[in-house]
């Protein structure tokens, strides 16, 4: 199978897991804020964006809310923006340092890179949280400041660093197989 083809049928299968994972797993992190989920549909982005590329991991996120939005709609049009606005440059720019930086060691790489993403992801919600919180809960922008930095931003590190174990996990589990490995994840050999 061709390169490209291969990659476009991988990139349709990450993103109905992802959004499967999304669909059926959905688990609130802070009581104050149950809008606010966990869900594990990040790890296919993820996957997308370190080993196909960082636009596929962007399209596997638009793909997944796309679906969600259209089948559950839980939280409406402007959570599926604010979730894609969350996961995209999480996914974009962690997979593109990965790229730039992976000849250090497999570890080292993948744990430099994605902190790099949540940091991305933080600052990408600042404004969008600006935006959109006080069209949708009704808030000053006072009191939305309060709401980033007492919710917002806790929630967004925490839903990171369990996608980001979830990830590793997996990737590390994939690796063992070798023609996964030989196509993708060779973490003796990241560099290559």
């Amino acid at each position: 199978m061709k390169k490209r083809t291969r990659d476009i049928v991988l990139g349709a299968l990450l993103s109905a897991l992802a959004f499967i994972s999304m669909y059926f797993i959905q688990i609130p992190i802070f009581p104050s804020a149950p809008y606010l989920q966990f869900d594990p549909s990040e790890v296919f982005s993820l996957f997308a964006a370190y080993f196909i590329s960082p636009t596929m991991g962007v399209l596997v996120s638009l793909v997944k809310i796309i679906l969600f939005y259209l089948t559950k709609q839980e939280s409406g049009i402007i959570g599926s923006i604010m979730n894609f606005l969350a996961v995209a440059p999480f996914v974009f720019f962690s997979s593109l340092l990965y790229k730039k930086i992976k000849n250090i060691g497999f570890l080292l790489s993948f744990s430099l890179s994605l902190i790099f993403g949540i940091l991305v992801r933080i600052i990408f919600m600042i404004p969008a949280n600006l935006l959109f919180v006080p069209i949708y809960s009704g808030l000053t922008i006072k009191q939305t400041w309060v709401y980033i930095y007492t919710i917002n931003i806790p929630f967004n590190i925490i839903n990171s660093l369990i996608n980001i174990f979830l990830f590793i996990l997996l990737t590390l589990a994939l690796s063992k197989i070798p023609e996964v490995k030989k196509e993708f994840i060779d973490v003796k050999n990241p560099g290559r």
